[in-house]
C-alpha cells in the first residue's frame, strides 16, 4: 500500500513572509529607481519655460539661421581663470571683428549668472576672465554677433576644485 503525501498547506507563516518578500522587493526597485533618477538629473533648464514656449516658433526660425551661417565655437577654461572662445565660419575660417559675451551659470543649486565680455586676442580667438567661486560643471551661454549675423551657442565646461 503506497501512502500519498497530503498537500502542503498554506500557513499564516507563509503569507507573511510572502507579502514581506514581495514589498522589500518592491521597495528595493523603487529605492534603485529613486536613486538614479536624483543623481542622473543635471538640473533646471530654464527659470522661463511658459514664456520661451510662447516664443518657441521665433526660436525655431533663429535656430534654422544659425544653422545657416555655420558658425561654430570652441570654449576652454582653465584652472587659473582664463576663459578662451574660439570662432569659425562654415569653411573654417576665424570670424573677427564679434561682440561676445558669455553669461556663466550652474545648472543646479546657485542660481547666480556671471557675465563677462570677452575681448579678441587674435582673429577668431576671443579672451576673458572668469574667478568661479565653486568647483563643478558650469553652462556658459555664448552671444556672439556682428553687423550682419547673431550666434548663441551654450557650451558645458567642467572646473576642477
Amino acid at each position: 500500500m503506497t501512502m500519498d503525501k497530503p498537500p502542503r498547506q498554506i500557513t499564516g507563516r507563509m503569507v507573511l513572509f510572502g507579502f514581506v518578500a514581495f514589498f522589500a522587493v518592491v521597495g528595493a526597485v523603487n529605492g534603485i529607481m529613486m536613486y538614479m533618477a536624483l543623481s542622473t538629473w543635471p538640473g533646471l533648464v530654464s527659470q522661463h519655460a511658459y514664456k520661451e514656449g510662447i516664443r518657441y516658433n521665433q526660436t525655431l526660425a533663429d535656430a534654422e539661421v544659425q544653422h545657416k551661417l555655420g558658425w561654430q565655437s570652441k570654449l576652454s577654461l582653465t584652472k587659473d581663470g582664463k576663459v578662451e572662445a574660439v570662432f569659425m565660419d562654415k569653411e573654417n575660417a576665424p570670424l573677427d571683428g564679434l561682440t561676445v559675451e558669455v553669461s556663466m551659470y550652474r545648472a543646479v543649486g546657485d542660481e547666480r549668472v556671471f557675465k563677462l565680455t570677452l575681448s579678441e586676442s587674435r582673429p577668431g580667438i576671443y579672451g576673458g576672465r572668469f574667478e568661479a567661486p565653486l568647483p563643478g560643471r558650469w553652462k556658459a551661454d555664448i552671444h556672439a554677433h556682428n553687423q550682419a549675423a547673431h550666434y548663441r551657442m551654450i557650451h558645458e565646461v567642467m572646473i576642477q576644485p
